[in-house]
């Protein structure tokens, strides 16, 4: 028997690409607009709001690992990696650069020198973020070698990754995004609906990639073990 955990999260996964069917039908004038108000104008928000959701929650479980080294517990070593390999996966490779499109596009109805900024340093901690993950890798296959790796040290770089991770998020969540969806207008969600990549999450999307598996199964737990 399939878990309710397992089911709820699949029933979610086919919500969003039920979204997304709708919102491609119009887009090639297949399916009025009355049909789904409103779904064209923030579905590239929607999305990356749902990316940052997603995040969080592994994050909050890269986090109850980390704290382990500062109890001098043994931590699970092959799920902290496969966190970090997703989020080399598909956050840098895809939501970021999803991300700076929608910076490119905000610029072009003009921002003010205070979200200039914010843009910039947002998109320097995008490529910031990609190397604090690979430290933090490198460490921990250090530590799992012949080399030794002082605990402190990768625990260092685990909380350094989770802050910056965590500050980064509740910026664009707290004024990039409010900001984006004031700005950018129909046309605009539009083309960036059909400029970006349109691969799907191979954790959180509708077919989970066979190397997260583990990782799925963990959440699965999780989630049941919340409710």
């Amino acid at each position: 028997m399939v878990p309710r955990a397992a089911l709820l999260l699949q029933y979610s996964m086919y919500l969003r690409i039920l979204r997304q069917l709708l919102i491609t039908l119009q887009a090639l004038s297949l399916l009025p607009l009355a049909l789904a108000p409103g779904v064209r104008m923030d579905t590239l928000l929607d999305k990356l709001h749902q990316d940052h959701v997603n995040i969080s929650r592994l994050l909050d479980i890269l986090e109850e690992q980390v704290q382990r080294y500062g109890k001098g517990e043994t931590p699970d070593y092959p799920l902290i990696v496969d966190i970090l390999r997703y989020m080399e996966d598909y956050p840098d490779t895809v939501h970021h650069p999803r991300e700076d499109m929608m910076f490119a596009r905000m610029r072009e109805h003009g921002v003010d020198m205070e979200m200039e900024t914010i843009l910039r340093d947002l998109e320097e901690q995008h490529r910031d973020l990609r190397e604090k993950s690979l430290n933090f890798l490198e460490a921990l296959r250090g530590d799992l070698s012949a080399i030794a790796v002082p605990r402190e040290a990768i625990e260092r770089h685990g909380i350094a990754y989770l802050e910056a991770h965590r500050s980064h998020v509740d910026m664009e969540e707290s004024r990039v995004f409010p900001a984006a969806k004031r700005m950018l207008d129909e046309k605009d969600w539009i083309a960036l609906d059909r400029s970006v990549s349109e691969r799907e999450d191979p954790l959180f999307g509708a077919v989970v990639t066979r190397v997260y598996q583990s990782l799925y199964e963990h959440l699965v737990e999780r989630f049941e073990k919340a409710h």
